[in-house]
């Protein structure tokens, strides 16, 4: 049901990552991947280049690594229409299409959680990168996304959780 992926910086836990998403995709499964921070996830995402017309990548174009804003829902409605009447016509089913066609997609914890685009998605699998980073609250939104299955990546002692209120600190939440 689930698995752990644990290694010290440049120990090829993001390589790794990305030769099970090509295998899982292959295998007909959908993959969301996620992490705390955009980058992560983008980082992760650009590794899958040759399964790139399968990725779609949740988040708005200023946080979205500049290599896959073409894989963000604006940039694919916007190559498909050309009028804005045509747009607003399709844009409802048209999103509805990209999100059930994408195999793998790409968003942050918290834009898994809260983004209207995946709101009755489900996924195969639920990829966590980062995980050391993440608070339990913060994890649950995108696994509550998935089937049956997940995977953690990090290094519980690189990134402690990034926890602002004191009293959630004293509660240990700063503990991966």
């Amino acid at each position: 049901d689930y698995a752990l992926i644990r290694g010290m910086p440049g120990t090829g836990k993001t390589l790794t990552v990305s030769f099970l998403i090509r295998a899982l995709v292959h295998s007909g499964r959908t993959v969301l991947v996620t992490s705390y921070t955009h980058s992560a996830v983008d980082n992760l995402l650009m590794k899958l280049t040759d399964l790139r017309h399968r990725i779609l990548r949740i988040g708005s174009a200023r946080s979205v690594h500049p290599e896959m804003l073409d894989r963000i829902p604006e940039s694919l409605l916007s190559s498909s229409h050309h009028s804005s009447q045509e747009k607003q016509q399709g844009n409802l089913s048209d999103l509805a299409n990209l999100v059930s066609n994408a195999r793998i997609v790409g968003a942050t914890c918290l834009g898994a959680a809260t983004s209207p685009l995946l709101q009755n998605q489900r996924f195969d699998v639920c990829i966590v990168d980062e995980a050391g980073q993440i608070t339990l609250p913060i994890c649950l939104g995108p696994l509550r996304k998935v089937n049956s299955s997940f995977v953690l990546i990090g290094d519980e002692n690189q990134l402690p959780p990034l926890v602002r209120s004191e009293a959630a600190r004293h509660g240990g939440l700063s503990i991966s």
